[in-house]
C-alpha cells in the first residue's frame, strides 16, 4: 500500500483521515483532515460546552473539517449547532471574495461541500464562531515531507527503472522482427508503455511506496497536464503515457482544468526551468494514474471478433482513436467507408473487433453502428 495525502497531513498536523472532505477555494478531495474533530463538536450538548470546545480549538491552532447548512446572498456559509452559529465569511482579507457570490451554480456547489477550517474568533455573547480556511500554511512542510519519501526511494527507484528498460530492450530484441514490421512511432509507443508497466512491477517487488494525493487540473495540453498537488499550490506534470495503460488521443479527451483526480508522485521534475514563467516548465514533481488501476492488459477482457462500444476521442485522416467502456485504454479504429457511417468526436460506436493482440498490446477496431443518444 502506498503513502496517502492524508498521511503527509498527519505527519504535520497530527491530523487523521477523511475521504470525504474537500478542500474551500479547489473543491480537491482532500483525504487529509480528522473527522475526529468534527464529531467533537456535534451532538445533544449545552451551548457553553460548544463553545468551550471551539474555544479549545482555537487555543491549540488545529484544523477541523465542517459542513453547512446554509449560504448567504453574499457567499456567506454558516450552520447552527447545539445553538452556536459558525460562519464561514466569503471574504478575503483585502476585502474582496473568495469566489463569485452571484454565480447559483458557484454558491450551490459551495454549500455541498466540506471544509477544512480554523476557528479565528469567538462571540460568546452572541454564541457566534467565526471560520477561516486552512489551506496553505503547510505548503513548505508538505513539500519537504513528499521530498524525504522520494529521497529515500531514490536508489532502489533508479535500479527498478534500469531494470525494466535493460527487459523490455532484451524483449524487443528478441522479437525484433515483428517490431520491423512497426512504424517507429508505434515501436516507440510500444516501448515506453511497456517500459512504464514494467518499472510498476520492479517498484512493487523493491517495496517501494508511491505517494497517492488528490489534485486538480489547472492545464491540459495534448501530450500532458499539470495539476495542483493536495490543493497547496504545488505543480506537478503528468504526461499522456501516465494517464491510462495506452492512450494515443489527447489528453483533453479526458481531463479538464478544475477536474480533481488522484495521482501518485513518480518524482521530482528534472526539466523544471529556473525563473520560467510557464506551468508546464515550473512543475516540482511528475505524476502518474497508473498505479491506481489493474493493468487491463492482463486477463484483458476483449477479444478478437467481440463486439465493443467505443467511443471517438481523436480523429486521423487515415484512422481514428477511441476509448473503451470500462477499460483504462485506448483503441484503433478503421473508418468503414462501406457502411458509410461518420465518425465523430465524442460519439460512441459499436466496434467490431478484428484484431486482439495483448502482448502487442494492440486492440483494432471496424465501427458498423453508431449509438444514437437517448434524446435523439
Amino acid at each position: 500500500m502506498g503513502i496517502t495525502g492524508y498521511e503527509i497531513e498527519s505527519a504535520i498536523t497530527n491530523t487523521a483521515h477523511d475521504s470525504s472532505i474537500k478542500y474551500f477555494d479547489f473543491g480537491v478531495n482532500s483525504k487529509l483532515l480528522d473527522e475526529r474533530l468534527r464529531s467533537e463538536v456535534s451532538g445533544n450538548e449545552k451551548v457553553a460546552d460548544t463553545i468551550e470546545k471551539y474555544k479549545e480549538l482555537k487555543t491549540k491552532k488545529k484544523p477541523f473539517n465542517t459542513t453547512f447548512e446554509k449560504i448567504s446572498t453574499n457567499g456567506d456559509l454558516s450552520s447552527v449547532i447545539n445553538g452556536v452559529t459558525i460562519i464561514l465569511p466569503n471574504r478575503t482579507p483585502e476585502g474582496g471574495f473568495l469566489f463569485n457570490p452571484s454565480d447559483r451554480n458557484d454558491r450551490a456547489e459551495r454549500l455541498g461541500l466540506s471544509y477544512s477550517v480554523k476557528v479565528e474568533t469567538i462571540d460568546e455573547e452572541n454564541n457566534l464562531v467565526t471560520l477561516s480556511t486552512f489551506r496553505l500554511d503547510n505548503r513548505s512542510l508538505v513539500i519537504d515531507k513528499i521530498d524525504s519519501v522520494l529521497r529515500s526511494n531514490r536508489d532502489k527507484a533508479e535500479k527498478a527503472t534500469l531494470a525494466a528498460k535493460e527487459r523490455v530492450d532484451a524483449y524487443m530484441q528478441q522479437h525484433a522482427s515483428k517490431f520491423e514490421k512497426m512504424s517507429k512511432s508505434n515501436a516507440s509507443r510500444f516501448r515506453l508503455t511497456h517500459t512504464n508497466e514494467e518499472i510498476l512491477k520492479g517498484y512493487e517487488l523493491a517495496g517501494i511506496k508511491l505517494i497517492t494525493v488528490p489534485a486538480r487540473v489547472t492545464k491540459v495540453e495534448e501530450k500532458f497536464l499539470i495539476c495542483d498537488i493536495m490543493g497547496f499550490n504545488i505543480p506537478a506534470k503528468l504526461f499522456r503515457n501516465d494517464w491510462s495503460f495506452y492512450t494515443y488521443g489527447p489528453l483533453s479527451a479526458y481531463a479538464h482544468p478544475g477536474d480533481v483526480i488522484d495521482v501518485c508522485i513518480k518524482g521530482v521534475n528534472n526539466n523544471k526551468a529556473a525563473g520560467s514563467k510557464s506551468a508546464d516548465n515550473k512543475a516540482l514533481y511528475t505524476v502518474t494514474r497508473l498505479p491506481l488501476f489493474k493493468n487491463p492488459w492482463e486477463n484483458l477482457s476483449v477479444k478478437k471478433d467481440d463486439d465493443i462500444k467505443v467511443t471517438c476521442v481523436d480523429r486521423k485522416d487515415t484512422c481514428w482513436f477511441g476509448k473503451v467502456e470500462g477499460l483504462e485504454l485506448e483503441v484503433y479504429g478503421e473508418y468503414n467507408s462501406e457502411r458509410g457511417i461518420k465518425i465523430i468526436l465524442g460519439e460512441q460506436y459499436l466496434c467490431h473487433v478484428y484484431k486482439c493482440d495483448a502482448e502487442m498490446r494492440t486492440i483494432k477496431v471496424r465501427p458498423f453502428e453508431q449509438i444514437k443518444k437517448k434524446s435523439e
